[in-house]
């Protein structure tokens, strides 16, 4: 099954180099049968995922974005101030949030085989990694 992917990816550097990186990403997830959404394909207020203002249009415009995916990636393990409003909403509507640490590479992506879902920190029960697991069996 396809699923929305909506990416997060802090690049640095100039415009055309970030634009080849971008432009793989979309290639890679394709090739995951997954379909990514980039945020700055829609709006000319965000740029590298992020945001570059308090834009109230840019914002409404990529929550309602948020709202539709399946999944939020995090291209990279640098988490830009400016995505934490993304990520801190995607957790809130139950929308699992994954950190990519190796983006250009496929093989790292949150994708498995058999279509299911991976679990991640959002499958866990909050609080759970304070509770006393001695001597019980856990499913």
């Amino acid at each position: 099954m396809m699923r929305l992917i909506y990416l997060l990816y802090p690049i640095e550097g100039p415009t055309a180099v970030k634009q080849k990186v971008i432009n793989q990403y979309y290639e890679n997830i394709c090739a995951t049968s997954n379909i990514p959404v980039l945020p700055h394909h829609y709006d000319k207020h965000i740029d590298n995922g992020t945001y570059l203002s308090d834009d109230i249009h840019s914002i409404k415009i990529n929550l309602a974005l948020l709202q539709k995916c399946d999944e939020v990636w995090i291209m990279g393990s640098d988490v830009k101030p400016e995505m934490r409003m993304v990520i801190d909403q995607a957790k809130a509507n139950g929308i699992p949030v994954f950190i990519v640490k190796k983006p250009l590479d496929i093989s790292s992506y949150p994708v498995s085989t058999d279509h299911n879902g991976l679990l991640g920190q959002h499958s866990c029960i909050e609080g759970s990694n304070e509770q006393n697991y001695e001597n019980q069996i856990l499913v």
